[in-house]
């Protein structure tokens, strides 16, 4: 797979005024996985 024009392969896009946000190329694309795989053990006791 090639990599992204806009985001150059980061999955994020830093906007002209410094914020940074999801690309939104890559997303439609499928390219990014919205479920971690290592999730932090949270230590939340039920």
């Amino acid at each position: 797979m090639a990599t992204c024009p806009e985001c150059k392969g980061t999955k994020r896009v830093r906007e002209k005024d410094g914020s940074i946000r999801p690309c939104w190329k890559c997303l439609l694309e499928g390219e990014m996985d919205q479920h971690s795989e290592k999730l932090p053990d949270t230590k939340i006791k039920w």
